[in-house]
């Protein structure tokens, strides 16, 4: 036992591991250290995007409504189902129309927010001269 309380070889490894990160690091120093470009051509080599942020932004929400969008169709169309196939089943059928209910609420709701989103993006875009 060491005198921190852990087996040798435990001590051995993090020896180790301490030994080689400290070697990588002496050895990496450099090329951290040196001045990097951190622009839009920093962000074109790694595959990223170099549009504006608020282009991107937008894409993004525009993308999340649409898809909570197609998921709230989907909820209709399952809840629709079911209730086609409720055989007589009173507690199926209640189930059934409040998931229609449920998702008609929430389509609504997301085409609410897009509208707004659509709007505040819109205006953002005019008041910078962005689009």
């Amino acid at each position: 036992m060491t005198d921190f309380g852990m087996k040798a070889s435990t001590a051995r490894k993090l020896l180790t591991i301490l030994t080689v990160s400290g070697f990588l690091f002496v050895i990496f120093i450099p090329a951290a250290s040196a001045q990097i470009d951190l622009g839009m051509n920093f962000a074109a080599s790694f595959g990223l995007p170099s549009d504006d942020i608020r282009i991107l932004i937008s894409g993004i929400i525009r993308s999340m409504l649409g898809l909570v969008g197609f998921i709230l169709v989907l909820m209709i169309m399952l809840s629709g189902f079911k209730y086609m196939t409720h055989g007589g089943d009173e507690e199926a059928k209640d189930m059934a129309i409040n998931g229609i209910k449920s998702a008609i609420i929430g389509l609504v709701i997301m085409m609410v927010s897009f509208s707004a989103a659509h709007f505040l993006i819109e205006a953002v875009a005019d008041a910078t001269g962005m689009m």
